[in-house]
């Protein structure tokens, strides 16, 4: 997609924009007035299969009450995401890594501080801007507002 002229347009420079969320990841790569889509994904919640983690408590022969914790497992929905970006980065990263001149970065706030340790070290030398805040729905043009 080209930039519209009144913002950054980009010249001589390649720069990285991810946009991520608890589970979901993009990015854009913009340079010379274009502004293109480089990968997308999004970590699934677990499905239950059965009443896992089922439990009742028992006293004076009788059930007292029972239920069923059906908590997700939020580390692990983590790991996922992290592995994923990683390979993500890595599949752009071949030979584009020193061609990268800037990195941006949009992400919630409780986020922050796992993605910055999650890139790359040679990316994030090239960190020039983190913009708190949940972008997913946000469109390029509107991103492209905040850099």
């Amino acid at each position: 997609m080209k930039i519209p002229r009144e913002f950054p347009q980009f010249k001589d420079q390649k720069t990285l924009v991810l946009v991520t969320g608890k589970q979901v990841a993009k990015a854009y790569l913009a340079e010379n007035g274009i502004i293109d889509k480089v990968f997308e994904f999004k970590i699934e919640k677990p499905k239950f299969s059965d009443n896992e983690g089922a439990f009742k408590s028992r006293g004076h022969g009788k059930t007292i009450r029972s239920g069923i914790a059906r908590e997700e497992n939020k580390d692990v929905i983590l790991l996922d995401f992290l592995k994923l970006l990683d390979k993500e980065l890595k599949k752009i990263g071949k030979g584009q890594y020193p061609k990268i001149t800037d990195l941006f970065i949009l992400c919630p706030d409780y986020h922050k501080a796992v993605i910055q340790k999650a890139l790359p070290k040679i990316l994030s030398s090239k960190l020039r801007k983190l913009i708190e805040g949940n972008y997913l729905k946000t469109n390029r043009t509107s991103i492209l507002k905040l850099l």
